[in-house]
């Protein structure tokens, strides 16, 4: 499994590709979260398209959701986008939201790439 982080402008993009885990993507927050560019970011999308399967532990997803809560409090609200058809990656993404630290308003689920794109253009 392999992820790619590219900043742009305003926007963090990370694309997914074969097989992932709940430690890839914490692995990719913790890259982009590091960044002096995190404090200027209005959206984030997760890209897992190319994606074969993703497994997860709820506690680590619970663990990643309050960071993602404590780290989000030194800067300016952003929107978050996951883009998956993928079941597996969708169950991970409830159970971060069933965290309660993240509003289920800041974090949205797009079929593809171009409603995703068109979503943080807003």
């Amino acid at each position: 499994m392999a992820h790619v982080t590219t900043w742009q402008a305003d926007r963090i993009y990370v694309r997914y590709s074969g097989y992932s885990s709940d430690r890839e993507v914490a692995a990719a927050v913790r890259e982009f979260q590091a960044d002096e560019r995190y404090d200027t970011v209005r959206h984030i999308i997760h890209d897992f398209t190319d994606c074969l399967g993703l497994v997860f532990s709820e506690d680590l997803v619970l663990e990643l959701a309050a960071t993602d809560a404590a780290a989000a409090l030194s800067k300016p609200p952003h929107t978050v986008a996951v883009v998956t058809t993928r079941s597996d990656v969708l169950r991970m993404t409830e159970a971060y939201l069933s965290s309660g630290l993240i509003p289920r308003s800041k974090l949205t689920i797009f079929p593809d790439l171009g409603a995703a794109l068109a979503f943080a253009e807003k």
